[in-house]
């Protein structure tokens, strides 16, 4: 929108304009980006369950953090409830 106007030529050999050669390298981009931002957020994940040190044979993540947290009184339970 407020970038400068492109020469609309189209490429021999991919076929594609100019604008949409553009648009399809800024597509590679958020995908890479997003896999990036995907790969950190499990590896956060992971390694905050690993210092959790809930059995390590349960493979439900909703067990494990369940099993992780105290519930102090009746509050926590209730926090818990409306959380799910």
């Amino acid at each position: 929108m407020f970038s400068s106007p492109i020469i609309n030529t189209v490429n021999e050999i991919t076929g594609l304009s100019k604008e949409d050669e553009l648009g399809l390298k800024e597509k590679q981009k958020v995908i890479r980006l997003n896999d990036v931002n995907e790969k950190y957020k499990e590896e956060y994940l992971n390694s905050y369950f690993e210092d959790l040190h809930v059995s390590s044979g349960e493979t439900d993540w909703s067990v494990m953090i369940i099993r992780a947290l105290d519930f102090k009184d009746f509050n926590d339970c209730k926090n818990l409830l409306n959380m799910l």
